[in-house]
């Protein structure tokens, strides 16, 4: 049963942890070291696939992975699906319990049982099946490949590709071949895969905004924090200390 926690106690010592960051704390927060836990704290953890977030904190003295408890503040950011809203390609959305990926950019009619065809049910919402996307990994179709914060559906069965220098360089090849599509949650998405080495990476996103939420991961998947120009509301600047390549996610 979810454990609703002191407000007061949120309001003073809590310091919860931002879901949207996608950090690789968020996914599991028992990732999370024993030496940077304490009695009464807070940390939020994002279901990668829905972007379901959860609260939990730690309300007693047992610091170990038993100690935390589950709050009831948990809210879903995948949205359900709504009459005369606007979707794009790859956009998921939860109707009937059923998890959504939009297959064709549309507006939606009154009735969902009308727009069918512009959709592709994925699965049930509770624990959609995500691994973290590796060479020469087995991936099964209608599940989830994820890098940093980047989420892919899985197409079809495939066997990753394990020729390619690097990872990234993996990850484009297998999306190039068709076993693997980007998505994304309520906020339009744009997922850049910089190949080759650089300094600085040009990313036009075309997402029409000059506050996207940006967040970006070196070749091995880990999140690294850069200087990043905004220069329109469709293009930013990217810059490193030294060449490198990686994944950007940008978020409207």
């Amino acid at each position: 049963m979810a454990v609703q926690y002191p407000s007061d106690l949120l309001c003073t010592i809590a310091r919860p942890l931002d879901a949207k960051t996608n950090a690789i704390s968020m996914f599991d927060r028992n990732q999370i070291s024993p030496a940077h836990r304490y009695k009464g704290m807070i940390v939020t953890v994002q279901n990668p696939i829905t972007e379901r977030a959860q609260t939990w904190w730690l309300p007693t003295d047992n610091l170990t992975n038993t100690g935390w408890e589950l709050c009831d503040n948990s809210v879903i950011l995948v949205p359900t699906w709504a009459a005369g809203k606007n979707y794009v390609l790859s956009q998921l959305i939860i109707n009937d319990d059923v998890l959504y990926i939009c297959k064709t950019a549309h507006t939606s009619s009154a009735d969902f049982a009308n727009d069918t065809a512009n959709w592709i049910a994925v699965g049930g919402v509770c624990e959609p099946p995500v691994s973290d996307y590796a060479q020469g990994a087995d991936f099964k179709e209608r599940y989830f490949a994820r890098f940093g914060s980047a989420l892919y559906l899985v197409l079809k069965n495939f066997k990753s590709d394990s020729v390619k220098a690097t990872l990234v360089e993996s990850l484009a090849a297998d999306i190039a071949a068709g076993n693997l599509t980007a998505v994304s949650g309520d906020s339009p998405t744009y997922t850049h895969l910089q190949i080759a080495e650089s300094i600085v990476w040009n990313v036009t996103h075309n997402l029409n905004t000059l506050h996207p939420t940006v967040t970006v991961f070196d070749d091995g998947g880990n999140l690294i924090v850069v200087d990043i120009q905004i220069n329109t509301a469709d293009i930013a600047t990217i810059t490193f200390p030294m060449a490198i390549a990686g994944v950007a996610v940008f978020r409207k």
